[in-house]
């Protein structure tokens, strides 16, 4: 609950700061996709743009968790079973270096943009898993026993940071003030599972003023 209210004041902070400058195009609305959640966009006046993007994210799949569960020393010697996604909360930032319109035929509002930018992301995950204990051994040396299998369940909280590589193209009506977008980006994890790839993307709309 702290970190979900800490995520949320850094998003304050950064959307307070944008609106104060009311000189510049603004648009919030709604991203579905990895993450679903809030999208804010500033565009900038040398064709360059940033965007802020906070919601629930994707889980990676049943391997990556394995390979995760693996690498805590609390498990050493216990076999990873399943994992249930408790939440998963996910804030990006962008810096979009080329924000460019372009036209198709005669329909004018179209832009394309790419750059970079950091995500940051907290999931709460219940790790099962298994291990044995033995009950009874026979015979001269303990090469037959009977064995226990047990089952337990611990909940830990995974913290992730790396760089984002994005990009999208996007189409503002004339007549409304309402920008649809789609988009997608590389995440390459620095922490916790250094170098991981995962690509993301998303579709959405944005009100502007």
């Amino acid at each position: 609950m702290k970190i979900t209210k800490f995520i949320t004041l850094v998003v304050s902070i950064f959307s307070t700061s944008l609106f104060a400058q009311t000189d510049k195009n603004i648009g919030v609305g709604l991203h579905i996709g990895d993450p679903t959640g809030i999208t804010f966009k500033k565009y900038l006046d040398n064709e360059k743009s940033v965007e802020f993007i906070i919601g629930r994210t994707a889980l990676w799949g049943h391997g990556y968790y394995a390979s995760r569960f693996n690498n805590y020393d609390d498990f050493d010697g216990y076999n990873f079973v399943d994992y249930d996604l408790k939440s998963a909360i996910s804030l990006q930032g962008h810096y979009y270096l080329f924000q460019k319109d372009f036209s198709i035929g005669e329909l004018d509002g179209f832009a394309w943009y790419a750059g970079v930018g950091g995500q940051f992301r907290v999931l709460t995950v219940k790790y099962k898993y298994q291990y044995q204990t033995t009950t009874y051994c026979w015979g001269p040396s303990p090469n037959q026993c009977l064995y226990d299998t047990k089952y337990e369940e611990e909940t830990k909280i995974d913290i992730d940071f790396g760089i984002d590589f994005a990009g999208g193209m996007e189409y503002t009506f004339s007549e409304v003030p309402i920008t649809v977008f789609v988009d997608a980006n590389l995440f390459l994890e620095i922490v916790n599972n250094p170098f991981f790839p995962r690509a993301q993307s998303g579709v959405g709309g944005r009100y502007n003023f």
